[in-house]
């Protein structure tokens, strides 16, 4: 590959000895801005993280995912930290401060090209740092950077600028061989992190044209082999095709046409623009109409089509001008164009096309400032102190609004609450904040916003299940039973829901009716484990210990960290009436085993490891075992616990083992 160029960088040791201190104030900058990001929690999507901790190590299930690189990230989290959210939200600020800082680079080695006749050379350094110390505060990256999950986003946007910085490098370095290695590296681990690197190598030939050769024959006789490296990189687009059609994004829906998704990006950009220079409202899940009618479309299509004629006839007679536009608009495409996708906005997608809107407002500021400075006969170290406070102060107003805006990742109560202050009439965002605060412990405020989501959408039979369940929790099982025959209803497919109407019905003591919707959840996926724990409870409750056994049994095997079926089937093997089911020595095994995966916190759990050890004839290793389960227990709240665990006692002071009453 040949690497030879027409253009050189002249005052590149001038401007050299700025770098170090203009990069130590971004990272400074960055470390401020983000310092209470550490506070955060999963929020969201990041359940995404929490339900594939198992496939986090070894990350060999990982290998073939889509998303390969990202999920590495997150295994390398995972073995330092477990699920500690600090690690990753660390991991997230590393990444968008390198991103900076390679921005950074990019930004400074551009200006100081000989195409631009010297007129940036004192100034490169500084302005590259403004836009980029503007950029890594910026509130509108948060969602990128403080939303854990979205690290797909801020690790795509940094092996994004890698490459182009590499071939940048390459285009002016004696190594150029190395440089264009690296650029084709960052682009192949770039596409393994979300599909929008697919615009990468179009970038990277649109700067080579602008900035470097004069004509596109020349780029690919000198570069052509580079660049074919750059589009093999698309073939490792390919796994995301079988994903993104399984989740219903990035292909057509169908209520929603491609027609319909592109006269909604209008607007969407246009709220994207007007984040950048007023970043208020913003939001983590917005609630987006489509835009169908001509009255919603035709006022943000003119905009948004003018600013397109603006940049393609910027790239004509202007091209530097041209390319920061460009850059916004074909980062933005696989988004923000006829591609549908299952929400229209999200803001971590401006991510990268932010850095262009900074930087057409820094650098168009400079020229403006130096002309009307020029008349006005100000001296250039006046200027400069001017600039630079200009740029301080829009830092330090950035910097407050992205530590207020981090503070709504402290928890999902909080999040959802703000997503609920700008859509209270939204379905989604009364569903989640009230699972979030039922998660919380929240219980009666919980039930009335899902109540106000069953308002706003009846046949919602997630709402249905989740009321039931906290109504059955306050010991409401006529409303429950009410609750879950609407959601299977509205979804008879529901397991879950069957389960908890069993739940109910065996509190009410309908005992065929509870064991009927038992067996209909099983019918329906027959290794559903709380299922078949439940019917071994019922089975047992009614006598049919063989069949408890057996279904306990089937429990454990569809997941052996059961802790709650490891318990019952314990306390079966202690404390069953008929003779020929007990096993002291199996049944202090299994639950000494649920014991451990509670952290000995489950005074439940304690107190059948008592019977357990009554059983096998240790009354006073059984007696001290239940009285460490009177102590987790307040008698005001579970006066009926505390009464039973004393019977316990009872019995094991006269060297007696529990036994429970039969039923049948």
């Amino acid at each position: 590959m040949q690497t030879d160029t027409i253009q050189t960088i002249p005052a590149e040791s001038a401007a050299g000895a700025r770098v170090l201190p203009i990069a130590c104030a971004i990272v400074a900058a960055g470390l401020i801005a983000y310092f209470n990001s550490f506070f955060g929690q999963f929020v969201y999507d990041d359940a995404y993280i929490v339900s594939n901790a198992e496939r986090l190590w070894p990350p060999t299930q990982m290998w073939s995912d889509a998303s390969a690189v990202l999920w590495a990230t997150f295994s390398v989290n995972y073995v330092l930290g477990g699920l500690n959210p600090v690690g990753y939200h660390a991991v997230n600020l590393a990444i968008h401060i390198a991103a900076s800082l390679v921005l950074f680079g990019v930004l400074r080695r551009t200006l100081l090209l000989g195409r631009f006749g010297g007129r940036f050379d004192r100034s490169a350094a500084i302005l590259a740092g403004s836009i980029s110390l503007l950029w890594v505060v910026h509130p509108l990256n948060t969602q990128a950077v403080t939303y854990v999950i979205q690290r797909r986003e801020s690790l795509m946007g940094l092996m994004y600028l890698l490459t182009l910085y590499a071939a940048v490098r390459a285009f002016h370095s004696r190594g150029a061989r190395a440089w264009l290695v690296v650029s084709i590296a960052a682009c192949c681990l770039g596409m393994r992190c979300k599909p929008v690197m697919v615009t990468a190598p179009v970038m990277v030939l649109l700067y080579d044209r602008v900035f470097i050769e004069r004509s596109l024959g020349s780029l690919i006789r000198k570069r052509g082999l580079f660049y074919g490296a750059l589009a093999l990189s698309w073939l490792l687009l390919w796994p995301n095709a079988p994903r993104l059609a399984a989740s219903g994004s990035g292909v057509q829906q169908a209520s929603v046409t491609m027609w319909d998704y592109a006269m909604t990006q209008f607007g969407v950009i246009l709220r994207y623009l007007s984040l950048t220079f007023w970043p208020a409202g913003q939001c983590l899940e917005y609630h987006w109409p489509l835009a169908r009618s001509a009255s919603q479309i035709a006022g943000p299509a003119i905009a948004v089509c003018m600013l397109v004629g603006l940049t393609i006839w910027a790239l004509v007679r202007r091209p530097a001008w041209g390319y920061l536009g460009a850059w916004f608009f074909v980062i933005l495409a696989p988004t923000s164009s006829f591609i549908v996708i299952a929400f229209p906005i999200f803001e971590h997608r401006m991510y990268l096309s932010l850095a262009a809107v900074v930087a057409v407002v820094v650098i168009g500021g400079f020229l403006l400032g130096s002309k009307l400075c020029d008349r006005m006969s100000i001296s250039p170290a006046r200027r400069g102190a001017a600039g630079l406070a200009i740029v301080v102060v829009l830092a330090a107003a950035l910097t407050a609004a992205t530590i207020n805006r981090n503070t709504r990742y402290y928890s999902p109560v909080w999040m959802w609450a703000d997503v609920l202050d700008s859509y209270p009439n939204s379905v989604r965002a009364n569903y989640n904040y009230a699972a979030s605060l039922a998660d919380a412990g929240y219980v009666d405020q919980a039930a009335g916003h899902y109540r106000r989501a069953i308002e706003l959408s009846p046949g919602l039979a997630k709402a249905h299940n989740n009321l039931g369940f906290l109504l059955a929790g306050k010991g409401r099982h006529s409303q429950a039973i009410e609750h879950y025959n609407k959601a299977i209803e509205s979804d008879p497919e529901m397991v879950a829901a069957h389960h908890n109407l069993g739940l109910a019905f065996a509190a009410e003591n309908l005992l065929e009716k509870a064991e009927a919707s038992y067996r209909r959840a099983l019918s329906i996926r027959s290794d559903y484990p709380q299922a078949r724990n439940s019917l071994g409870a019922l089975l047992y409750r009614r006598g049919r210990y063989a069949q408890a056994v057996a279904e306990y049994r089937l429990a454990l095997k569809a997941d052996p960290q059961f802790a709650e079926a490891m318990s019952n089937l314990a306390r079966l093997l202690s404390a069953c009436p008929d003779d020929k089911f007990r096993n002291g020595r199996k049944a202090m095994e299994l639950a000494g085993q649920a014991c451990r995966l509670t952290d000995y916190r489950s005074p439940e759990f304690l107190a059948v490891l008592s019977a357990a050890q009554a059983e096998d004839g240790r009354y006073d290793a059984a007696i001290r075992t239940a009285r460490a389960a009177l102590r987790l227990i307040d008698p005001g709240i579970r006066r009926q616990t505390a009464l039973q665990i004393e019977r316990f006692i009872s019995q094991y002071r006269k060297s007696r083992p529990w036994r429970d009453d039969s039923v049948d």
